[in-house]
C-alpha cells in the first residue's frame, strides 16, 4: 500500500511539473530570423511540446523553421504582416491553433495540426503535405488558401478542410487524401478557384462537396473533378475551357448552377440529380444520368445515357440537344417529360424498355415540342417503350425519312415539314385532337393503328 501510495504521489509530481512547465513563448524579435534560437523568444526559450507559441508582435517580418518543432498551440498575426515559413520542415500543433488575418503561413514541408486550425489570414501552400489528422482545417470568410508551388506538382491534402474563404489552386492539382483523412467542404461563401488547368483528385475515396461557388477562371483546357464522391448543391462556373466531372459517384442536389463561358462536362461514370438544375452550359458527355431532375436552361447530350433510374423533366423553355457525333445512337431508359424542347440534330434516340416498368419513355406534354431538325430517328429496344406526344412533334430539317419506331400515343399535333415522318413498328393510338399537317409527309407504314375519335390531316398516309 505505502508503494501505491508513492507512486501516485510521484505521478501528481511529474503532472504538476509538466504543468508548470507549459508557458506562453512570445516572438520578440521584429527582423525575423530562426525559429530555434532561443535570444528570439521571451522568454529567452525556444517553444517546447505543451508551450504556447505566439507571433503576434507589430511589424513585418518572418520567422523561418530551422527545425521541426512541436509547440501546444500557435497564434500568428498581429499588427503589420507576420509570416512563419516552414522552409521544408514539419510543424506540429498538437491543439486548436489559429492564423490571424494579418497572418501568413508558408507552407512547404508538412503541417500535422493535430488539433485543428483556424485561418483568417493566409496559407500559401508551395509544397508537402497539408494534414496528417482528422481534425479540421477552417478558411474563415476573408481567410485565403493558396496553393502555389511548382507549376503541374500534385499537393496532398490529409485533413478535412472546410472553405468559407477562398482556396485558389495557382500552380498544381490538389489531391485529397483519404488515406489520412483528406476531405474538401467548400462551404456557404466560399470560392475553390481553378486558376489553371488543375484538377482535384483523390486517393482512397475522399470527397469534394460543394455548397457554393467552384470556379475555372484559367487556362483553355480541362480541369478534371474526379473524387469519390463529388457532392454539389452550389455554382459550377467555368469561365474558360472545361470542367470535367468524372467520378464514379456524383450527386446534384436542388439548386445546382452551371454558368460560365466554358463548359461542363459530365464526362464519366453516375451523375445523380435530386431536383432542380439550371444550366447555360453543361454536357451530359459520357456519363449515366440517374436520379430525378428538372432542367432549366439548356442540356445538350453528346454521349452517355439516360439510366433506367433517371425522370428527368425538361421545363417550358429549356432545351435538350442530342448534339453528338453524326449517326450515333443515345440510349435513354428512362423517362423524360418534356414542356419545352427536345430536340434531334445530329444522333438517334433510342427508347429502351429492357427490364420492365415504365422505362424508355418519352412523355411530351401540351407545351412540348419535339424537334426532328435532321434524317433522324427515334427507335425502340424492349417491351413496347412509348411516346405520348400532347404537344408538336415536328420535322424541321432533313429531305429523307425520319422513322418513329416505338409506340406513339398521340393527342397532339404531329408536323412534317420537310421529307417523311415514317411511323412503322409498334403501331399507334390516335385520340381525339390529333392533327397532321406540313409540306411533307406522314406515313402510317407498320403495325395496328387504332383511331379514338376526331383526326385532322393534310399529309396523312396510309402506307402498310
Amino acid at each position: 500500500m505505502k508503494h501505491k501510495f508513492i507512486a501516485i504521489i510521484a505521478c501528481l509530481g511529474i503532472a504538476l511539473l509538466l504543468t508548470a512547465n507549459a508557458a506562453t513563448i512570445t516572438w520578440t524579435n521584429v527582423a525575423g530570423e530562426n525559429w530555434n534560437t532561443a535570444a528570439n523568444w521571451s522568454p529567452n526559450q525556444v517553444p517546447a511540446s505543451s508551450d504556447n507559441a505566439i507571433i503576434t508582435n507589430t511589424g513585418t517580418y518572418t520567422v523561418t523553421l530551422d527545425t521541426s518543432p512541436t509547440v501546444s498551440t500557435l497564434t500568428l498575426g498581429g499588427s503589420g504582416q507576420q509570416t512563419l515559413s516552414t522552409a521544408g520542415y514539419t510543424l506540429n500543433l498538437n491543439s486548436n491553433s489559429v492564423v490571424n488575418a494579418s497572418g501568413v503561413l508558408a507552407l512547404s514541408g508538412t503541417l500535422n495540426d493535430n488539433g485543428g486550425l483556424n485561418v483568417s489570414g493566409q496559407i500559401v501552400w508551395t509544397g508537402g503535405i497539408l494534414g496528417t489528422a482528422n481534425v479540421a482545417l477552417n478558411i474563415a470568410t476573408n481567410g485565403i488558401l493558396v496553393l502555389n508551388g511548382v507549376s503541374g506538382g500534385t499537393y496532398d491534402l490529409g485533413q478535412p478542410l472546410n472553405n468559407e474563404g477562398t482556396f485558389s489552386l495557382q500552380s498544381g492539382n490538389l489531391r485529397l487524401r483519404g488515406d489520412y483523412s483528406g476531405s474538401l467542404t467548400n462551404a456557404p461563401g466560399g470560392v475553390v478557384a481553378l486558376a489553371g488547368d488543375f484538377s482535384i483528385s483523390d486517393y482512397y475515396d475522399a470527397g469534394f462537396v460543394n455548397e457554393s461557388t467552384l470556379v475555372k477562371s484559367g487556362g483553355s483546357g480541362t480541369s478534371t473533378i474526379s473524387t469519390v464522391p463529388f457532392s454539389n448543391s452550389g455554382t459550377v462556373e467555368a469561365n474558360t475551357g472545361t470542367i470535367s466531372i468524372n467520378t464514379s459517384a456524383a450527386t446534384f442536389a436542388a439548386g445546382s448552377l452551371f454558368i460560365g463561358g466554358g463548359q461542363t462536362v459530365l464526362s464519366g461514370g453516375t451523375a445523380t440529380f435530386n431536383g432542380s438544375l439550371t444550366s447555360s452550359n453543361l454536357v451530359l458527355a459520357g456519363a449515366g444520368l440517374s436520379g430525378s431532375a428538372v432542367l432549366s436552361g439548356v442540356l445538350p447530350w453528346t454521349s452517355g445515357q439516360i439510366n433506367q433510374d433517371c425522370t428527368l423533366t425538361v421545363t417550358p423553355g429549356a432545351v435538350l440537344t442530342l448534339a453528338g457525333v453524326n449517326g450515333k445512337t443515345y440510349e435513354m431508359f428512362g423517362m423524360v417529360t418534356n414542356a419545352g424542347t427536345v430536340q434531334l440534330i445530329s444522333g438517334n434516340l433510342r427508347l429502351r424498355n429492357d427490364f420492365g416498368g415504365i422505362t424508355g419513355w418519352l412523355f411530351n406534354q401540351p407545351a412540348g415540342v419535339v424537334e426532328l431538325t435532321s434524317d433522324v430517328s427515334i427507335t425502340a429496344y424492349g417491351n413496347n417503350p412509348e411516346i405520348v406526344n400532347q404537344g408538336t412533334l415536328v420535322k424541321s430539317g432533313g429531305t429523307n425519312t425520319s422513322a418513329i419506331q416505338a409506340y406513339l400515343n398521340n393527342s397532339g399535333t404531329v408536323e412534317a415539314n420537310t421529307g417523311t415522318i415514317n411511323f412503322n413498328n409498334l403501331g399507334a393510338t390516335l385520340n381525339t385532337g390529333s392533327l397532321f399537317l406540313g409540306a411533307g409527309q406522314t406515313l402510317l407504314s407498320g403495325n395496328t393503328v387504332t383511331l379514338n375519335g376526331s383526326l385532322t390531316s393534310s399529309n396523312l398516309v396510309l402506307a402498310g
